[in-house]
């Protein structure tokens, strides 16, 4: 890629219309893009994705596949997930609170709610503070899948704030924990899922992405960090000590205060926990 060339305010890059970070061949028939994943032919080893391009007939202009549109607010979701809360008995919220080791606040704020004929909790999954795309299903045994027709989103507690650090992290057991924290934190459902809905929550922002220790889990953490650090103000990464396989554990081993005071040491955090 050394004859490459660099795009610019003039010729900026075919398929994000940016003016930098990426380049294009000298035929301009393929390009490398570090914003936009949809429609690329594979993740280049020295970042971006790369794309080939369709020409479109004679001269400059090529064809360039539409990035496939974010999820939208699902109301049949909505109502299901708001039919559960209102039936939900507050008891039942206090003692998978305490299974968990977070506190019931943190639950409340994530609006979980109980089914009590299926024995199941239910986690509304978001796009932004309040659209309703899918519905986690989490049951008495721990097992967890998603209602038909969801889509995936991100778990954002009622309490989100606009400014200062987001943390992110996988799954809603970890950011209830991380919330138990006065942390500000969004969950994602797994660890390869919702770059772009993140990106559109924290773009411009200071984040710090949260480590479990499973390969898979680090790997998209790392991933992830990757497609943040075009978007974002500061990327850190957030990993819990030897030993501890995620963030739910480390507050339960460990304590809240001492996660709290890696979080404040890594990024000056001022809240208290």
């Amino acid at each position: 890629m050394t004859n490459w060339k660099s795009v610019n305010r003039l010729s900026p890059c075919p398929v994000c219309k940016k003016p930098d970070w990426c380049c294009v061949s000298p035929d301009r028939c393929l390009a490398c893009c570090n914003r936009i994943e949809e429609g690329s032919v594979k993740r280049l080893s020295g970042g971006g994705w790369l794309h080939a391009l369709k020409p479109k007939g004679e001269g400059t202009e090529f064809y360039v596949p539409k990035p496939k549109p974010l999820p939208e607010h699902n109301e049949v979701m909505a109502e299901i997930a708001r039919r559960v809360l209102r039936s939900t008995d507050n008891k039942n919220l206090v003692e998978f609170a305490l299974e968990l080791g977070v506190d019931v606040e943190s639950v409340n704020n994530f609006n979980v709610g109980y089914d009590e004929a299926r024995k199941e909790y239910l986690f509304p999954m978001l796009r932004g503070r309040d659209k309703v795309v899918g519905v986690r299903i989490r049951n008495k045994t721990g097992g967890k899948f998603s209602i038909k027709g969801s889509k995936n989103g991100l778990f954002v507690p009622n309490n989100f704030r606009d400014e200062g650090v987001v943390y992110i992290c996988e799954g809603e057991s970890d950011a209830m924990a991380l919330h138990s924290c006065y942390l500000n934190v969004v969950g994602r459902p797994s660890c390869n899922s919702c770059e772009k809905i993140i990106k559109e929550l924290v773009e411009d922002r200071d984040v710090v992405i949260c480590l479990d220790q499973d390969e898979a889990g680090r790997k998209g953490a790392e991933k992830l960090a990757q497609y943040l650090k075009i978007h974002c103000k500061s990327v850190k990464m957030f990993e819990a000590p030897d030993g501890i396989n995620d963030m739910r554990e480390w507050v339960n081993t460990h304590g809240r205060h001492e996660l709290f005071s890696a979080a404040k040491r890594l990024h000056g955090q001022t809240q208290r926990c």
